[in-house]
């Protein structure tokens, strides 16, 4: 069981590092306010990090006594991992773009 969590974790990274250098540039098109959408999107991934960051260590040492400091660092890293990348996700998908100056009007001629 634990050399398949291992495989599905490195495949679920190589795919995500594909997917994301394949994208290039593509989601930098105007720049965004960091705004609410950024904060829940990182509670929601802290949350979920943590979680899935306790669940992987409760799994992986098997059905013995799991020590409780590798559970909390577990937990601490996840959470941290998830705010990071939970914040990121939600400033690209639903921030406000910053409205970009209109053009200078063209000069006109004799003056």
């Amino acid at each position: 069981m634990k050399s398949n969590l291992v495989r599905s974790i490195t495949a679920l990274a190589a795919a995500a590092l594909l997917a994301a250098s394949m994208s290039g540039c593509a989601w930098v098109e105007r720049p965004r306010k960091w705004d609410g959408c950024a904060l829940l999107g990182a509670a929601a991934g802290a949350a979920a990090g943590a979680a899935s960051g306790i669940v992987i260590v409760d799994n992986t040492r098997g059905h013995t006594e799991t020590a409780k400091s590798a559970k909390v660092y577990a937990g601490v890293g996840g959470a941290v991992a998830g705010g990071l990348i939970g914040g990121l996700v939600g400033h690209l998908l639903c921030d406000e773009l910053i409205q970009t100056p209109p053009p200078p009007p063209p000069p006109q001629d004799g003056q």
